[in-house]
């Protein structure tokens, strides 16, 4: 399993906040979209894209910070959802990339996050480390 600590993929996920008895709970609501970027003509011009299919099982559907809610938490890529926005692209991914790997999901995990210090009034920045499992 690979530890990546900057992950290669993003993950956005929708946070809300419910106010009660004083204190703040963290909830997970929406979907995950994982995204990608790729880079291969001697240019490095980058194409991207995105996957259609993509479960998310979340360790709590509730905790009092974002490492109750987060750590713990899988994702399962299906590869043969990926959408560049080109069809042929699409389908030359799938081909030589996605089917050529002994399985047809990347399956990853968030093991830790670390927040950075932040000043009063900033926005909470931090790192979050994946473990991401493919090809096997």
């Amino acid at each position: 399993m690979l530890l990546l600590k900057k992950a290669m993929i993003t993950m956005v996920t929708l946070v809300s906040f419910a106010y009660a008895g004083g204190s703040c709970d963290l909830s997970q609501v929406g979907d995950v979209k994982v995204s990608w970027r790729a880079y291969k003509t001697p240019l490095k011009i980058g194409v991207g894209g995105s996957f259609d299919k993509v479960e998310y099982r979340a360790i709590a559907p509730v905790g009092k910070n974002f490492r109750e809610i987060l750590v713990g938490s899988k994702v399962i890529i299906h590869t043969a959802s990926v959408n560049s926005k080109n069809e042929g692209r699409d389908a030359t991914l799938t081909k030589f990339f996605f089917q050529k790997m002994s399985g047809t999901e990347i399956k990853a995990e968030i093991v830790d996050i670390k927040a950075q210090k932040v000043k009063r009034g900033d926005p909470k920045l931090g790192v979050v480390t994946i473990a991401v499992k493919m090809n096997g």
